[in-house]
């Protein structure tokens, strides 16, 4: 090999940048070096095939960068190799060394400094390999003087060892090349399986020339070996020529280096999880664990102090026993090792709790630790707790020990601080917006006893009380009335007692809060309240002046098990201020109760208007989302029926066609019953359809309740009536859904249809609970319900309207506990009808129908609703129709500016610019292009407005597939007939 093809190393690198660098980082530390640089493993491989190189530089990030190693290592007189990566990874970094790379190094400032001479190395240990192929034993003197240790090993026995060889293993050089000497007694017992392996496989495969192993010396001792190989011959017989090298060093490096990497990720984890300040327990419980996992001590503790500082109000420990927990939650904070640290406020290491003569033998040395670590938490210059670790054998903490338990500490003081600063925010937001709740309640009603059942039940989670007491001044100020609640047990209703009227003399003892209109507090035992309730003689109590107008017209008394703190005095006064306007109030409304009756009735119809326009402003906010919803629902429902032929699938999607349609008659009834609107024209339907339609969609709820329902259904000979089919759906399913409700652990459910008097009628009856009479009358009432916050109380109110609109009529027999039958009865049609677009569903064009290519449009669709969105597109695609859809109206004109659309639809109601908007704009720039308004109002909108602001047609929400391609043929068909 020439001096020139020596010194050539070949740079296997895929990334430029650092290519570079390394390149002029070799080439500066090493000038004689020449760097050849390639990027793949193809390019590497024709090059060593032309050229000879000194060395080998591989990235591990080239692909296949160990089978590339191997094919490089497995030529006649293969280079070493020098291997580098971005990251240390034990695995790969020895599979690289096992198959014959001379080191793996990790890309950094230290890597760019030591690669040129590790190459150098390789080179000159690589030249030194084919020295002791070619040379004779005129050699043997230059290696005996080398540092590097050498053997040649025929078989199992050494046929020659150099003097640092000897001197690695403990041995002379005789010992080991004496008969008796096997390299196995060189190989540590963990690492035998490995080495024997390898020997098996070195006649049957091509093996890498690099491994390591743990070796053995005289003494026993072991150590870290890396064994550079060459096969050879030596004296006519198949040899192998080793150099090991002593690698205990580095490989002491890199655990080192794997231990800090683990530290800190853990230390992040604890930091991460510090943040969290919701569940502080769970987060401390964790940290306690990662201090004995970092510290590899076998018990830690955090012990949090209480508001007094003198014992632990929480504790949170592993590694030590329920006994010791217990007897530090129950001693004084300032005793033993925790004690130490809190008095001193410093950090407190103690090596031997037996013989430290500072702390008294106690919990700790009982529980049979030796040594421990104690840091003291500090917030705002007060200690809020200590952090702990304690070990069972003694133990010198080192620097590092130190250092890493200290930074988990400061973490757990801030995550402490954190806690008690979100724990006070929270309080106060809870006490802020309960007491918003309570003023908004009791500003809702005139009511006495309302008012101060209002006040028990938000009071109780802000002031845990006993017993709470109003004491309400009458006119002749010699008598009082008092109610009372005292706290409920669990699973009790909270009950306001009303006492028979006492004097006003009895109540003395409260006097001085009346008289100076300020908060007392008296304390057990020291004041008497005497009523049939009993005497407050066991708990604290706060009396506060209920005072309107400047005088006192009674007092809120409280009382506790334990003593207020301020922050509870100054609610109760806020929340007395609140109940004298509304005892003020109650006063006033008394003295105009008798003005008012002859306005009850007028009353009566401002609430029910009241009702009535809250309905449509719940309706208003619901309906645009509710028919986003239907319209994916039946859009992709729709869609699927066209493209499935599956006759049980396509019966499936007809199911869920016909629900999505109902829904959205559902949202637009409510819409109108708020409005008082009749529905459009009603047409011919037969009862018996829509019967089985009620079933099919009420069974999966039967199912999924649980409970044993006998559903019995006879349909008798019905002609057809004149009405719309998914209102009288709804007023079947709603029956249907209240006998379910009405039968909570099962019972026999019957749904009959027959004809009398020409008229027909369907009728539910079930087993269930029954109504009384007040129900009953009341149960068409809107917003009357007995379900609780299960129900709306506009089921029976909205099926009582259809059916008022059918001229029909609902009747209702019913007793308490003898189950219900409710019948509607409709007038039947007299001759021929055709069937109006509420009977059923409409065919849908079938699959193998192929658009009309002629009528195929270019339409811009804008929609912020995804789904929506989306389901239309498909619909207009499926009709051969180019579709551009975009998600708002600025976006939906910029698309618009830039291409010929002959259709645009457009949503009515979008963030930024609306569709009215869009459509004004539109026509500004093209009045001859059709603009479709797409909305869930579109029977309320007014044509005039649709015309004056640009739109040409409305597809209502949810839409229809057939019905939204018919518009744009219809649309598409009228063009072309004006051009």
């Amino acid at each position: 090999m020439s001096e020139t093809s020596r010194r050539t190393i070949l740079l296997i690198e895929a990334e430029s940048g650092h290519r570079a660098r390394t390149i002029e980082v070799i080439e500066a530390e090493v000038p004689d070096m020449q760097v050849v640089p390639v990027s793949t493993g193809d390019e590497a491989i024709r090059y060593l095939a032309t050229h000879p190189v000194a060395g080998v530089v591989l990235d591990d990030a080239v692909m296949d960068a160990i089978a590339l190693l191997d094919e490089i290592r497995l030529e006649p007189e293969a280079p070493p190799v020098v291997m580098i990566t971005d990251r240390l990874d034990e695995t790969v970094a020895l599979e690289a060394m096992q198959r014959g790379a001379v080191d793996v190094l990790v890309k950094n400032s230290a890597s760019d400094r030591t690669l040129p001479l590790i190459i150098d190395r390789a080179i000159a240990t690589q030249a030194l390999h084919d020295q002791l192929r070619d040379a004779n034993l005129q050699f043997r003197g230059l290696v005996e003087r080398s540092n590097d240790a050498f053997y040649i090993l025929v078989g199992d026995r050494f046929r020659y060892v150099n003097q640092r060889f000897a001197e690695l293993f403990g041995y002379t050089t005789a010992e080991i090349l004496a008969p008796q000497m096997s390299y196995d007694r060189l190989v540590a017992p963990e690492s035998q399986p490995m080495v024997a392996e390898r020997s098996r496989l070195r006649s049957k495969q091509p093996l890498p020339t690099r491994y390591e192993f743990r070796g053995q010396r005289k003494d026993g001792s072991t150590f870290d070996l890396e064994v550079s190989v060459s096969y050879i011959e030596f004296d006519g017989e198949p040899a192998v020529l080793g150099i090991p090298t002593d690698i205990t060093g580095r490989k002491a490096y890199e655990r080192t280096l794997l231990r800090k990497n683990h530290e800190l990720s853990v230390l992040n984890a604890v930091a991460a999880a510090i943040t969290e300040v919701r569940d502080l327990g769970a987060i401390l419980e964790g940290v306690v664990e990662r201090l004995i996992e970092l510290l590899g001590v076998d018990a830690a503790g955090i012990w949090i102090l209480d508001d007094a500082g003198t014992k632990f109000a929480s504790v949170h420990c592993r590694g030590a026993s329920e006994t010791f927990i217990r007897e530090m939650r129950t001693r004084t904070a300032e005793d033993g090792v925790l004690g130490l640290a809190l008095v001193t406020r410093e950090l407190q290491r103690i090596e031997d709790i037996h013989e430290d003569e500072r702390i008294q033998h106690g919990a700790a040395s009982h529980e049979g630790f030796r040594s421990a670590v104690a840091l003291p938490l500090i917030s705002h210059d007060r200690p809020s707790g200590v952090v702990t670790v304690f070990t069972r054998e003694p133990r010198q903490f080192l620097p590092e020990d130190i250092s890493l338990f200290t930074a988990v500490a400061r973490q757990i003081a801030v995550a402490i601080e954190n806690a008690r600063l979100y724990k006070k925010a929270s309080e106060g937001v809870d006490r802020l917006q309960a007491l918003s709740e309570i003023a908004r309640a009791i500003g809702s009603t005139l009511d006495v006893e309302g008012v101060f059942r209002i006040v028990g039940e938000r009071l109780q989670r802000l002031v845990p009380y006993r017993r709470a007491s109003l004491i309400i001044l009458r006119r002749d100020d010699t008598h009082a009335s008092v109610r009372t609640i005292d706290r409920p047990s669990p699973g009790e209703d909270l009950v306001v007692r009303l006492h028979e009227p006492i004097d006003v003399q009895t109540i003395r003892p409260y006097r001085r809060a009346l008289e100076s209109k300020q908060v007392a507090v008296v304390e057990p035992g020291k004041m008497q309240l005497q009523h049939p309730s009993g005497p407050d003689v066991k708990w604290w109590s706060a009396a506060v002046p209920i005072v309107a107008d400047h005088a006192a017209v009674g007092v809120f008394v409280v009382s506790s098990d334990e003593r207020f703190r301020q922050r509870d005095l100054d609610l109760l006064g806020d929340l007395a201020a609140h109940m004298a306007i509304s005892l003020k109030n109650a006063r006033v409304f008394s003295d105009l109760e008798g003005a008012y009756r002859d306005l009850s009735d007028a009353k009566d119809r401002l609430v029910r208007s009241e009702k009535l326009q809250s309905l449509g402003e719940m309706a208003a906010g619901v309906a645009h989302d509710f028919n986003n919803v239907l319209s994916a629902i039946l859009g992709r429902a729709q869609m699927l029926r066209v493209m499935i032929r599956d006759p049980e699938m396509r019966k499936s999607l007809k199911v869920i066609e016909k629900a999505a349609l109902d829904g959205a008659g559902t949202v637009r009834r409510i819409q109108e019953f708020a409005k008082e609107k009749a529905e459009g024209e009603l047409v011919e339907v037969h009862l018996n359809p829509i019967v089985r339609d009620a079933v099919d969609l009420t069974t999966t709820r039967v199912n999924d309740m649980g409970i044993d329902i006998d559903l019995q259904v006879s349909l008798g000979e019905v002609g057809p009536v004149k009405g719309n089919a998914t209102e009288l759906r709804e007023v079947l399913t709603n029956l249907i859904h209240n006998a379910i409700d009405a039968m909570p652990h099962g019972g026999r459910l019957a749904i009959r249809t027959d004809a009398e008097a020409e008229r027909a009628w369907f009728e539910v009856e079930d087993t269930g609970i029954g109504m009384d009479e007040e129900t009953k009358n009341k149960v068409f009432d809107p917003f009357f319900t007995t379900k609780g916050t299960r129900g709306t109380g506009l089921g029976m109110s909205v099926s009582y309207g259809i059916v008022q609109r059918h001229k029909g009529e609902i009747a209702v027999r019913s007793k308490r506990g003898q189950g219900s039958t409710i019948r509607v009865l409709l007038p039947m049609t007299q001759g021929d009808l055709t069937y109006g677009p509420h009977e059923g569903l409409t065919p849908l064009p079938q699959l193998e129908e192929s658009p009309n290519p002629s009528n195929a449009a270019r339409i811009l669709v804008i929609d912020d609703d995804v789904a929506v969105r989306d389901v239309l597109a498909d619909i207009l695609r499926s009709g051969a129709h180019e579709v551009v859809a975009v998600g708002s109206g600025a976006e939906g004109l910029a698309r618009f500016a830039d291409g010929q659309f002959d259709v645009v639809f457009t949503d009515l109601g979008m963030p930024g610019m609306n569709g009215w908007e869009v459509a004004q704009s539109i026509k500004a720039k093209s009045p001859r292009t059709p603009v479709g308004l797409i909305t869930g109002w579109g029977s309320t909108i007014d044509e005039d407005e649709l015309s004056t602001k640009g739109v040409d047609l409305v597809v209502a929400k949810p839409f229809r597939y057939d019905q939204v391609l018919q518009l744009v043929t219809d649309v598409m068909g009228s063009r072309i007939s004006q051009s």
